[in-house]
């Protein structure tokens, strides 16, 4: 029964947080209730306000991991800290 879905699966390709800092990039991970509507609207709304690209976004599905989360590689920080500023 299970057998056509999982025939059916493709890989998504590499998947870059493991990678990221190596490239340049920045990872951020967003734990929130996976039911609500809009949370990757919203985050990517308020990523490019600040002028970011996101390289790569991975949700995970709620009903296959125990701890689902939205994890963005982006091209660079989002928000500077004070010690990136000295």
């Amino acid at each position: 029964m299970l057998q056509p879905a999982f025939k059916g699966l493709k890989p998504a390709g590499p998947f870059l947080p493991n990678v990221a800092r190596f490239l340049g990039y920045r990872v951020i991970e967003i734990c929130a209730n996976p039911h609500e509507v809009g949370i990757v609207t919203e985050v990517s709304a308020l990523i490019s306000r600040e002028g970011i690209s996101i390289r790569q976004a991975v949700a995970d599905d709620p009903d296959l991991a125990p701890e689902p989360k939205l994890t963005l590689v982006v091209e660079r920080a989002v928000w500077r800290s004070a010690s990136e500023d000295a």
